[in-house]
């Protein structure tokens, strides 16, 4: 089975900084869904090997969610806020 997880995220990227490292090695691929954020989300994303998925405009989470959803081709999908954290906790089984 595989396993993707959806990050929506507008001005995120002090989030995704604690958060792509605890869960890029979990899933098989994260994809940060953004609200064209100016903050370095997008170069955070490529350098922690997320996909970076620009909405060109911050379209709200639902349409961030789904936005991230149809870059995804795995078995199930993982949708997580960019503020969880998740340092004490395995979120899937490989």
């Amino acid at each position: 089975m595989t396993i993707d997880c959806v990050i929506p995220s507008y001005r995120g990227a002090h989030f995704l900084m604690n958060m792509l490292p605890q869960i890029v090695p979990q899933v098989r691929k994260v994809i940060v869904s953004d609200g064209h954020s100016s903050d370095g989300t997008k170069e955070l994303c490529e350098q922690m090997g997320a996909t970076y998925v620009d909405l060109k405009k911050n379209l709200g989470f639902p349409a961030a969610c789904n936005a991230g959803v149809a870059k995804s081709d795995a078995d199930a999908i993982l949708l997580l806020n960019n503020d969880v954290d998740i340092s004490d906790a395995k979120m899937v089984e490989k």
